[in-house]
Parts: structure tokens; C-alpha cells; sequence
């Protein structure tokens, strides 16, 4: 499986609307493939909560069951459904992370 960092952050919390966007595209679903996203660097205490991008505003990216979708140190990698621009923030000052797009299983 190819992993790209699609994006980082440093040690500085992220808060709405300043979300850190990054792009997956169509071409990554080809044949049915669905990539995954993971986090690295996540120290116990933080959370990363994802977003996408709807026309000039972000919504909450939920798991289909209204629950926001986020990852913590101990939950740090999921597969996206489509293609689009999404974003994240990070609540708190704790460690610098990596977002890496890992090619569909």
C-alpha cells in the first residue's frame, strides 16, 4: 500500500474556521478502492476532527449515524467514502502530526 503525506501541522491547536484542507481525488476510488486516511504523531490528549468542504463553508464529517468523525492516538486511521476536499482541526498544543492518504484497499 503507497502512503503520501497530504498534510502536517505543528504543535499549535487548529480551530474552526481555520481547518487545514487537503484534497483526495476521484482518481484514488478507482476500481472500487477506497483510501485511507491516517494521523501520525497524535499524543494521548488530542483529538483531530475532520470536516468537508460544501461550496464556501465546512460541515461536520459525520460516520452516517450524525457522529463527528475524529481521531485520537488510539484511533488514528479510517477509510474515506469519496472524493473531495476535507479539513481538520487539532484541539490541542500537544504534538506536531502528519496526515498521510494511504492507497484503497
Amino acid at each position: 500500500m503507497a502512503q503520501r503525506t497530504i498534510a502536517s501541522s505543528g504543535t499549535a491547536a487548529i480551530v474552526a474556521p481555520n481547518q487545514v484542507a487537503f484534497t483526495i481525488e476521484a482518481k484514488h476510488f478507482r476500481g472500487g478502492k477506497k483510501p485511507i486516511i491516517s494521523v501520525a504523531g497524535l499524543a494521548t490528549t488530542e483529538t483531530v476532527t475532520f470536516f468537508i468542504r460544501a461550496g464556501a463553508t465546512w460541515e461536520e464529517l459525520d460516520d452516517g449515524s450524525g457522529t463527528q468523525v475524529f481521531f485520537t492516538a488510539t484511533y488514528a486511521a479510517d477509510v474515506f467514502n469519496g472524493p473531495g476536499e476535507y479539513g481538520y482541526i487539532k484541539d490541542a498544543t500537544a504534538g506536531a502530526i502528519t496526515v498521510h492518504l494511504n492507497d484503497g484497499i
